[in-house]
């Protein structure tokens, strides 16, 4: 090793050295993590009616459960304190995140606050949230008007009734049990949606960039519109009036998905299967994968493949069913034949 490359190295360590004493002098001095910084529990009484519901956290995590009492109780530091506040018909819950500059580094172990609103169920105008890091969980028979959910990381868990509602995760899960809304939109940038007994009045829709679409027993009165980038997406016992479902790369399973008007179905890469499924009219267009299984009732098949091998019913009755493929085989069958 020449001198010169010795002298960078000797240097290079002795910066490395001092930097790390100097960074440890500064812990020692103001405090070394969040472990140092207590959790307490902090309840705060619901005296006013409200509403309206207006939350916007840092780091906390948030739950709204039903229940006689009507109260808010925070799990906070001295340095992630919130504020509670009922004005003017709104209930308003702010994060102030005074934490050192170190503690916000998770080798420091940091803390996670939460919030728990307990209250009666009723039907509220407004529930407007805004996460940065963390859970948020609704459970209960309330009805919340509009709704507005926004999370940079964390899992959405719904388990109520709304009339418009759109929720929004960047990285996360959301996942929808028993619920009830007029109009629902979900979307997620890299994230698994579930949806597991669910009853939309009108529209629902879904968008991902990745992550994988689960609908179970899912009935919506107008239209389903799914769309994802890189994920598959499975339907069971789905029921909606127009449907349409496109994916660049994903498989997607359909089974007892029933719909009274059109079907649409476009990807890129994937196989598409269905298993007693109907609707009016279906069109499927791919470029690679397969299309194969079976539809409740007499279909007139008008289908192409480039590379594929074409196996249908000869059918002169029945809505139209349209197959486009590139590269794979379309095999479709009747439940009630051949």
């Amino acid at each position: 090793m020449s001198k010169v490359r010795l002298i960078i190295l000797i240097v290079a360590v002795g910066l490395v050295l001092v930097g790390g004493a100097i960074f440890g002098i500064i812990v020692a001095k103001n405090g070394f993590s969040d472990a140092n910084n207590k959790m307490i529990e902090v309840p705060h009484e619901l005296n006013e009616d409200f509403d309206k519901i207006n939350i916007d956290v840092d780091t906390s995590n948030v739950e709204i459960v039903i229940s006689e009492e009507k109260k808010v109780v925070c799990k906070e530091t001295e340095d992630l304190k919130h504020t509670v506040e009922v004005s003017n018909g709104t209930l308003t819950i702010k994060q102030e995140d005074n934490r050192k500059w170190y503690n916000r580094i998770s080798w420091f172990g940091v803390l996670k606050s939460s919030v728990t609103i307990y209250m009666p169920a009723k039907t509220f105008e407004q529930l407007s949230f805004k996460g940065a890091t963390g859970d948020l969980s609704i459970n209960g028979a309330y009805n919340f008007t509009n709704v507005y959910i926004k999370i940079s990381t964390g899992n959405v868990n719904l388990s109520t009734n709304m009339g418009e509602a759109v929720v929004s995760v960047s990285t996360g899960k959301i996942n929808i049990t028993d619920f009830n809304a007029n109009k629902l939109g979900l979307s997620a940038s890299t994230g698994d949606i579930s949806l597991k007994n669910v009853v939309i009045n009108d529209t629902l829709v879904i968008n991902t960039d990745t992550g994988d679409h689960t609908l179970e027993n899912v009935s919506a009165t107008n239209e389903i519109i799914e769309i994802a980038d890189t994920g598959k997406l499975r339907l069971s016992n789905v029921t909606t009036k127009d449907i349409y479902l496109e994916t660049t790369t994903g498989k997607k399973v359909l089974t007892s998905v029933v719909v009274s008007g059109k079907m649409v179905i476009k990807a890129s890469t994937g196989d598409v299967k269905f298993d007693k499924c109907d609707a009016a009219e279906i069109k499927i267009d791919t470029s690679t994968g397969d299309v194969t299984g079976s539809f409740l009732t007499d279909k007139i098949f008008y289908v192409h493949t480039s590379t594929g091998t074409p196996d249908v019913p000869k059918s002169t009755t029945g809505g139209l069913c349209e197959v486009n493929t590139s590269t794979g085989d379309i095999k479709l069958s009747i439940e009630s034949g051949e």
